[in-house]
């Protein structure tokens, strides 16, 4: 009886409901104030890949040029949110195109980027014109980006929906809706931002709209896509994902 007792009071120890309370608020935080990533068109039109083009972009954010850094399936979901498949396809096109050099040792597989071999490809493939590269890079919500991933849409729906994002005017908070304002969103807008295919818009627009998150209707003629998103289901969707993070 007095061990259960001691273990009892181990348990509601106020130090370590403290603490617990503490890692919450701090994930809850972290996840608040997390940078956004800066979508890299340029690296998927050199390698011909969205999701290559995503994960160099989370890449060259967090490890400079020379610098070898482990990686596995584990880190990589981590880091970029690409499942163990994602990633060990990813991996294989760098390695095989000489972006990414790997050094296997005792303890972990070493990668590290060949910024020459990139920047090569990228004068071959990718559009260099002014305009292009003086454009911003697409910036994707750190925050909306684990939300979507956590309730099983890819990567390239999160793209979608922030080119979207990107080019809906502001709105002052106090004049805001449940719907963002309709913007037109021509196929070739999304394929210049995101470098998605008609195919892929078309799979990731259907994703999005099945989770409510955005509405697509065509007016005109020559009939032209017009998108709004739902600010309240990204709302109740970002709500859901950080409960997880303080349970």
């Amino acid at each position: 009886m007095r061990t259960d007792n001691l273990r009892e009071s181990l348990l509601h120890h106020p130090g370590m409901v403290q603490q617990e309370t503490y890692d919450r608020d701090t994930a809850y935080l972290a996840a608040l104030w997390d940078e956004p990533v800066s979508y890299v068109v340029q690296f998927a039109q050199a390698l011909d890949s969205v999701t290559a083009g995503y994960f160099l972009s989370c890449y060259v954010t967090r490890y400079g040029e020379g610098e070898w850094t482990a990686l596995n399936e584990h880190t990589a979901a981590a880091e970029t949110g690409l499942g163990r498949g994602q990633w060990y396809a990813v991996r294989d096109r760098l390695l095989d195109k000489g972006v990414l050099m790997n050094d296997r040792n005792v303890h972990a597989s070493l990668y590290c980027l060949n910024g020459a071999k990139l920047e090569a490809m990228m004068r071959r493939h990718s559009n260099l014109s002014l305009t292009a590269v003086t454009a911003p890079p697409l910036s994707l919500n750190r925050l909306h980006l684990r939300t979507l991933l956590h309730y099983g849409l890819s990567v390239k729906a999160c793209l979608y929906l922030a080119v979207l994002q990107s080019e809906t005017p502001h709105t002052a908070f106090t004049e805001r809706g449940s719907f963002s304002n309709w913007v037109l969103l021509p196929e070739k807008t999304v394929t210049e931002r995101s470098y998605l295919s008609k195919r892929e818009q078309q799979n990731a627009s259907e994703a999005l709209r099945t989770a409510g998150l955005i509405e697509n209707e065509y007016r005109g003629f020559p009939r032209m896509r017009y998108c709004r998103y739902s600010l309240k289901r990204l709302a109740e969707l970002t709500d859901g994902y950080m409960q997880t993070l303080t349970i």
